[in-house]
């Protein structure tokens, strides 16, 4: 039998979330918005891992996926942009989490 908790919450400051494994930071790029960059990427298929690569990525028609090379991280674009977002995990019976949920509608 599962169950609901929630495990914490996270910040949005930039309308937009990236998750990541931590292994992988030690390749993320610059933390600096490189508009040239931005609107090169936004009608492309490759998004770099870093924030220039997320903002096309979520400023792109599809708002979210892939960026990095192969599954580096996903960003995605929230619904209402800033605030602070309660994530809900589904845990089985031994408290191992089956699913993660971020609701951006509360």
């Amino acid at each position: 039998m599962s169950r609901k908790i929630t495990i914490g919450s996270v910040g949005v400051d930039s309308g937009q979330l990236l998750i990541t494994d931590p292994c992988y930071l030690e390749e993320w790029g610059s933390n600096e918005y490189e508009e040239t960059r931005v609107k090169e990427m936004k009608n492309g298929s490759d998004f770099s891992y870093d924030y220039s690569g997320c903002c096309a990525r979520t400023l792109s028609e599809q708002v979210g996926g892939n960026i990095g090379r192969g599954t580096l991280g996903v960003a995605l674009a929230t619904a209402w942009g800033d605030g602070k977002y309660d994530i809900v995990a589904t845990v089985d019976k031994d408290g191992s989490i089956l699913k993660i949920e971020i609701d951006f509608d509360n």
